[in-house]
């Protein structure tokens, strides 16, 4: 898996950068340490970034505990957050951190004092506590003193802070744990401001709510709302991202879209007048991600450079100027970014560097599904990501299949399928050209009320219109045996996604490479989940696994989903463990 390394700007006061300075800087440093991080977060006066294993590392402002090193002491470089949990996304607010584990538990930690940490308290906390109540989300976001989760179900719960109706639940009231924002609403994604909240639908449309006074609510008023209305315009749009007073938003043809306070430029429209209803941002710009401080925005290009607007004097405009842009300027630097985030009140920025032209992103595995004959779980695409790879592992029901995925309501093509053995097991693999940037939903539907668990990555790498696939498989005949090998046939400079069965291993190899442990969040059935990496699969090649364990052990591999990407997935027995192999 190729690193991906941190790379700050803006206001550095406060240990912020991570580069081991108090200092601001109007162009990139990297954070400092040995540090290779799949997702980024900032809130106002720190960050946060999470590891393939699920670790959690910050760094900046402490005093309120948003550290999670059970201190409250500011620090200028990585510290990891204490306790032994491992989670697959994090979002940052003022002075608090928010972090969601596999099972859709969040856990917080920082300043409490207005019910933001979902703990049923009012109390600041050094170290993560879970939020109250049997909730289970797919999506977290945090404003200034408030939280949002988004559930399966499309149902979004706030938390926190109740003043100017932010937390949509049509009062102004102050909740120190989850409240149901109302009206039946299905979302797809939420975001959130300072005093506001933000949402998206499938449909394209975005609803807010809150504070409206510089027309932040994108509802043609500059008034307050506590419960959700529609953002003018026939607009459909596929990711929100909230400032401290207003929004941005992309759409699929990489257009970006702004609203509310434009005072420091940061509309983008090349006016610093604030709007009530949608701008372009000018310039023929097309982004594929985007990310939002306190008054900046940061736009990722599919080329890998970014592109940043409005509030410049801490230097986060990263153009190695002080100087506010009311229209977007490219960060210096030869730099290829894989993300971009900003935080909410933040005047600093975060980037991770992409090393390779190719890298793993991100991964949400679904937890065990008993008997249904539909799930949904969320994936992220961001930054370069150019394929994304669902993989569905049906259990002991013979004969059955996986009738559709969609992602985002668009279907995936199916990659190849095998049975087991005995016919009673089956594994499908599907996937999709060009996923669309953001969060949404993988959507797994079943020929009937069945056993699965289902699996995902995003694979980044050079767009191919029409690529070629084909679908390889094999198997190793030594069931029940403590080791065991199997032959698959894969072409040169080509990627690899391994599902593997069984018990813990001691190692896998591939030809005369052996594979990378690296941990990914959460188990499946009693197999243990984790990552391999760094190989480079080419020709004939036998994968040999050492003490995998009284197991059934064969393989299938869709060879070639583009000349330089392949994937494979290995499968038998009941018990799963999920294995990423992506080459540098």
């Amino acid at each position: 898996m190729a690193d991906l390394l941190a790379w700050t700007w803006g206001l550095g006061t406060s240990g912020q950068l991570g580069d081991n300075t108090a200092t601001t800087k109007s162009s990139p440093v990297a954070v400092i340490g040995a540090h290779s991080f799949l997702q980024v977060a900032t809130g106002t006066t720190h960050a946060l970034a999470l590891k393939a294993d699920g670790s959690v590392w910050t760094w900046g402002l402490g005093t309120s505990g948003q550290l999670g090193d059970n201190t409250a002491t500011t620090k200028s470089s990585p510290v990891a957050v204490v306790g032994a949990h491992s989670f697959f996304q994090i979002a940052g607010s003022n002075a608090c951190s928010i972090s969601l584990k596999a099972d859709g538990v969040a856990w917080t930690w920082g300043l409490g004092t207005s019910g933001q940490l979902g703990d049923n308290t009012l109390t600041s906390k050094s170290s993560p506590v879970s939020v109250v109540g049997a909730h289970s989300f797919l999506q977290v976001a945090a404003g200034d003193i408030h939280a949002l989760g988004l559930k399966v179900d499309g149902s979004a719960w706030a938390w926190g802070n109740g003043a100017n109706g932010r937390l949509g639940d049509n009062t102004t009231t102050t909740k120190s744990s989850p409240v149901a924002v109302v009206g039946a609403h299905s979302f797809l994604q939420v975001a959130a401001g300072n005093a506001f909240s933000v949402a998206l639908k499938a449909d394209g449309s975005v609803w807010t709510w809150g504070i409206g006074t510089s027309g932040q609510l994108g509802d043609n008023t500059a008034t307050t709302k506590s419960s959700p209305v529609a953002v003018v315009g026939a607009h459909s749009f596929l990711q929100v991202a909230a400032g401290n007073t207003h929004v941005t938003a992309l759409k699929a043809d990489g257009s970006t879209w702004s609203w509310g306070s434009g005072a420091n430029g940061q509309l983008g429209d090349n006016t610093t007048t604030n709007k009530s209803s949608p701008v372009t941002v000018v310039g023929t710009h097309s982004f594929l991600q985007v990310a939002v401080g306190a008054a900046h925005v940061l736009g990722l290009k599919a080329d890998g450079v970014a592109w940043t607007w409005g509030l410049a004097t801490s230097g986060q405009l990263g153009d190695n100027t002080l100087t506010n842009k009311s229209s977007p300027v490219s960060v210096v630097g030869n730099f290829q970014w894989n993300a971009a985030q900003s935080g909410i009140g933040g005047t600093t920025s975060i980037s991770l560097e992409m090393l390779t032209n190719i890298s793993f992103w991100e991964t949400r595995t679904s937890s065990y599904q008993a008997a249904q004959s539909s799930y949904s779980f969320l994936v992220s695409s961001y930054g370069q990501n150019r394929y994304l790879v669902v993989g569905v592992s049906i259990l002991s029901v013979a004969g059955s299949s996986v009738s559709s995925i969609t992602y985002a309501g668009v279907a995936l093509t199916l990659l190849g399928t095998q049975a087991s053995v005995t016919g009673a097991d089956r594994v499908e693999l599907w996937g999709l050209i060009a996923p669309l940037p953001g969060s949404h939903l993988v959507t797994v539907t079943l020929s009937a009320s069945l056993n699965s668990v289902a699996h995902a990555v995003c694979v980044n790498g050079v767009h191919q219109t029409t690529p070629t696939e084909s679908f390889n498989s094999a198997q190793a005949t030594n069931v029940g045996a403590a080791d065991a090998t199997v032959n698959v046939t894969t072409v040169a400079d080509n990627d690899w996604l391994v599902d593997v069965v069984g018990t813990t291993d001691t190692a896998i190899t591939v030809g005369t490479g052996q594979l990378q442990r690296q941990n990914i969040t959460g188990a499946s059935g009693s197999g243990a989940l984790s990552t391999k990496a760094d190989i480079t699969p080419a020709g004939a090649a036998t994968m040999y696994w050492t003490n995998v364990g009284a197991l059934e052990t064969w393989a299938i591999a869709a060879i070639a989903l583009r000349p330089t990407n392949a994937v494979a997935s290995f499968f038998g027995g009941d018990e799963e463990a999920l294995w990423y192999i992506i080459k540098e």
